[in-house]
This record gives C-alpha cells, sequence and structure tokens, in this order.
C-alpha cells in the first residue's frame, strides 16, 4: 500500500491554517509547527520501506501530536504510558499509530481532548492502545469489526491500518471505555527483522 494515501488531507489543511495563523501571533512558533509539518512529509513520503523502529514512529507520533497543540493549545491533553527502553528497538509498518491518534482527534467533540497512548509488550505481543475521553464508537461500527466488514465507516485511516496489520498477523481491535479505544496487537516475532 502507498504510504502517500496515508495522510488525511484535512490534517494538511488545518495544519496551514494553524501556521495562518500563528504568523500574525508569533512567527517563531509558525516556523517551529512549519518545520514539524515538514518532518511529517518527509516521513510520509521517504518512509516506503516495510519497517521502522518503533522509537523513530513515537518521534514522529509526537511531532504531530506538537503541531495538534498548536492548533488546540490547552484543549489537547496527551499522556504517553510506555516504557521506551523496553520497546524502542520492535520494528512496526512506518504511520501506525498516527492514523489512531488522528482518529481520536477528529472524533472527540468535548474540550478539552483527552488522550492516553499506552505501548507495551504482553506476552509475545506488541499492544498499542490509543483512548480517548470522546464518547466513543457506534455500536454499527463496533458490530462491523466483529463481522470482519470493511472499517470504511470509520475512516479512511482505520481502515488501512486494519488491513495491514492483518497482512502482518496483527489486529486492530475497537471497543469504547470511557471513550473510543483503538488497541493494536503486533507479534513481535513478525515485528522484528
Amino acid at each position: 500500500m502507498n504510504l502517500n494515501n496515508r495522510l488525511n488531507p484535512h490534517f494538511l489543511f488545518n495544519s496551514l491554517n494553524t501556521i495562518s495563523a500563528l504568523m500574525y501571533q508569533s512567527t517563531e512558533q509558525a516556523d517551529e509547527v512549519l518545520q514539524k509539518l515538514s518532518d511529517i512529509l518527509r516521513y510520509s513520503l521517504d518512509k516506503q520501506t516495510e519497517q521502522v523502529t518503533l522509537s523513530h514512529e513515537i518521534t514522529i507520533c509526537k511531532t504531530y501530536l506538537a503541531i495538534e497543540k498548536a492548533r488546540f493549545t490547552d484543549s489537547l491533553q496527551v499522556t504517553w504510558l510506555l516504557d521506551e527502553t523496553q520497546v524502542s528497538d520492535i520494528k512496526v509498518p512506518p504511520l501506525l499509530l498516527q492514523p489512531l491518534i488522528e482518529n481520536a482527534i477528529k472524533h472527540v467533540k468535548v474540550r478539552p481532548i483527552k488522550l492516553t497512548i499506552r505501548i507495551q509488550i504482553e506476552q509475545d505481543n506488541l499492544v498499542c492502545e490509543v483512548a480517548d475521553n470522546g464518547q466513543g464508537f457506534s455500536q454499527t461500527q463496533l458490530d462491523s469489526k466483529l463481522t470482519k466488514q470493511p472499517l470504511n465507516d470509520l475512516g479512511h485511516g482505520l481502515d488501512i491500518t486494519a488491513k495491514r496489520l492483518a497482512l502482518m498477523n496483527g489486529r486492530l481491535i475497537l471497543s469504547n471505555h470511557g471513550g473510543a479505544r483503538c488497541r493494536v496487537t503486533l507479534p513481535i516475532k513478525t515485528c522484528e527483522s
């Protein structure tokens, strides 16, 4: 699958609008956000490889979140729960977590948006979970995953993520628990080169 199709155009437009607005408030901050956007675009275009280190993927997600933080300011709160020394060298497909984070930010209508990103090893699996404080997935969306129907009604990013994971014997599990939860499970033996 082509990575170029995985970045949401709305993210690009929103980022450019944020940069435009910041130009009148702080050119330094506008420049910083522009540099971060450039890093993400470069990553999405350059990373045509099948796998990257999880530490690199986390760095790109933090860059993405810095752009969104410039847009939402105090209305976006992110908590990371991980031991980077335990998981940093594990290989994952590029742009694995970013669509999950983007989906959460897009669909949470309450403010502040609260995201919890948990990454850990469970048995022989890498488990990554993005949880938010929104209203959660609809029952139709949860049922579609149980019947193995396409996740198209969830959006392009989650559907592509689910398909990519299936190719690596991984899974995308959707649930509700105080908001929406997207849980990625990927066998570590498959992740490592």
